[in-house]
């Protein structure tokens, strides 16, 4: 089962709720990734977000099941709260570097205006966030993630729930690969 981002990422947690502990979880670092090992049957599943219900359709998802030999398998919800998280206990007026998936910013994006002095970085998952401040030392800089990724990366919350919408959540579909007739 392949999905999204390091453990503590959203997909991570949509795998863990569909699968429970019935099947490998192979961690990819882009969606790409995902949609070319099951299409080549590396894999027999992937998870991927395919809709949010502040930010809409995630567009590479869509542009990625045109793009490969790929089929929905089945789909899951689940709640996305986002978490403004930190190594040590800080004040938001310290915190000059934000790091989280672009789809995460655009969930928070009335936070962030709020405060436009703190300069966005852009990775691959919310979870890779939380573990790229875990392993730094500078007081300045904090992650967008979810509770689970505080969590395995021990970090602190500073500020709960920084997203948009208070009922925010993503569906995340199961692809596998395309068969053909019978």
């Amino acid at each position: 089962m392949a999905y999204l981002g390091l453990p503590g990422s959203f997909s991570y947690e949509a795998t863990k709720k569909y699968f429970k502990n019935e099947c490998n979880f192979i961690s990819k670092r882009s969606f790409k990734e995902i949609f070319e090992a099951i299409s080549e049957g590396t894999y027999d599943y992937g998870i991927v977000p395919i809709e949010n219900t502040t930010i809409g359709k995630i567009k590479p998802v869509n542009n990625l099941i045109k793009q490969f030999s790929v089929e929905i398998y089945d789909q899951i919800e689940i709640r996305v709260n986002l978490h403004l998280l930190v190594k040590a206990n800080k004040k938001i007026t310290k915190i000059k570097k934000i790091y989280s998936q672009d789809q995460a910013f655009a969930q928070c994006s009335g936070f962030l205006k709020q405060n436009p002095e703190i300069e966005q970085r852009v990775v691959s998952d919310t979870a890779c966030a939380a573990e790229l401040i875990s392993q730094t030392n500078r007081a300045n800089a904090a992650a967008i993630a979810g509770s689970l990724a505080a969590k395995i990366y021990k970090l602190e919350i500073l500020k709960k729930n920084v997203q948009n919408k208070k009922n925010n959540q993503t569906t995340f579909i199961i692809v596998k690969r395309k068969t053909y007739g019978t």
